[in-house]
């Protein structure tokens, strides 16, 4: 792969940005998120990973981003809430 061709695969058409860009929002107001919460980032980077792989709705983004990151969700709430679910 020469450089150009790789360097294409990180180059993204301002609509899909836009999208994600909402979906990224959507997402961190779904889990109750503050730029300081350590789950903001995984949001980040899981909204980065559809939208390359080709997703360009936002609505699918933050539901596809929702469902791959409650794991990790469930596993950073106190033992205390967990046991009252």
């Amino acid at each position: 792969m020469t450089p150009a061709e790789d360097a294409k695969r990180y180059v993204l058409e301002p609509q899909r940005m836009e999208a994600m860009r909402i979906a990224f929002y959507k997402t961190c107001e779904a889990l109750h998120l503050t730029p300081a919460d350590a789950l903001t980032e995984l949001v980040a980077a899981k909204i980065v990973q559809l939208g390359t792989a080709g997703e360009s709705d936002p609505e699918r983004l933050c539901s596809k981003a929702l469902a791959a990151l409650a794991p990790q969700q469930k596993a950073s709430l106190p033992q205390n809430i967990l046991a009252s679910k």
